[in-house]
């Protein structure tokens, strides 16, 4: 019975070790990852009911030893309850977006002094579809940001200007642009 419940436990932790970061990354662009936000919903979906149960088998009957055994079982919810509130809070967005800030400022000075822009690749940790120079500044699409009906990306624009029912400044002059079909 012990074994059985060490290995309960390391089956949680397993999927929590791979679900609460790849969450995090996949909520880390502006309008998230779709396509690993479509994968990871599934795995919520088994991993949410399946703790329950094992929770609810492991104690009817024995609700004396979670008095006990308390400590292992809260790090799941615990854990879904932090990866959701930083994700609510835009956490992820912008620790992608710092992280890649000096990428984006040589990007951005560069293609507003008139380097042509590259077409994909990586700019910091975002995988650029396109990139263009506009007016002032520098602007690129993130790949895989939004869905099917949306297209998400960055705009360098120094001194804004930048129409607010599209764009939404994310630090000094760095604004993420979006476009609804």
């Amino acid at each position: 019975m012990r074994t059985s419940g060490r290995i309960r436990h390391w089956v949680v932790a397993a999927f929590l070790i791979v679900l609460v970061p790849a969450s995090l990354w996949a909520t880390s662009l502006p309008g998230t990852d779709f396509g690993l936000v479509m994968l990871l919903g599934p795995a919520w979906l088994v991993f949410v009911p399946v703790w329950a149960a094992l929770f609810i088998f492991t104690f009817v009957g024995r609700w004396g030893c979670l008095r006990r055994e308390w400590p292992r079982w809260t790090v799941a919810p615990l854990a879904v309850v932090l990866a959701g509130a930083l994700i609510q809070w835009g956490v992820p967005v912008q620790v992608r977006f710092e992280l890649s800030r000096a990428a984006l400022d040589r990007f951005a000075t560069s293609v507003a002094r008139g380097a042509p822009p590259p077409d994909g690749g990586w700019i910091g940790l975002y995988p650029v579809l396109s990139a263009e120079r506009v007016p002032g500044g520098a602007s690129f699409t993130i790949e895989g940001a939004g869905g099917f009906l949306e297209a998400y990306g960055l705009v360098w624009k120094p001194g804004g200007g930048l129409n607010p029912d599209d764009h939404r400044r994310i630090d000094g002059d760095w604004y993420v642009w979006w476009i609804s079909d």
